[in-house]
């Protein structure tokens, strides 16, 4: 089940407060946690569980790098976004520009 807590949340127009659903702040799971379950619900022993989560991360950084999303059916999908400074001209528009890089 889905932890989740109410957040109090205030319209900027009306000054409204309402509560809405919110997921609940967790521990992390590390790749690591990730592996031993998989080892422990399948065939499949730890290393080589995990050189095939270590290939799919490469494989996904790679992919993004050069510009792809990836879709990985029920699980998700990545894409990378970016943020940046408005420039006045295109041609000042360069990597210096960019303020932050994010993995949605």
């Amino acid at each position: 089940m889905i932890t989740f807590i109410a957040q109090e949340r205030k319209n900027p127009i009306t000054k409204v407060v309402k509560f809405y659903p919110a997921p609940a702040r967790c521990v992390p799971m590390s790749l690591q946690d990730i592996v031993e379950r998989i080892s422990q619900t399948c065939t499949v022993d730890e290393p080589d569980v995990k050189a095939v989560l270590s290939a799919l991360q490469a494989q996904i950084i790679l992919a993004l790098r050069n510009g792809h999303s990836v879709r990985l059916g029920d699980l998700g999908s990545f894409r990378l976004t970016m943020s940046g400074y408005g420039c006045d001209l295109k041609e000042e528009v360069g990597v210096a520009a960019i303020k932050r890089l994010r993995v949605c």
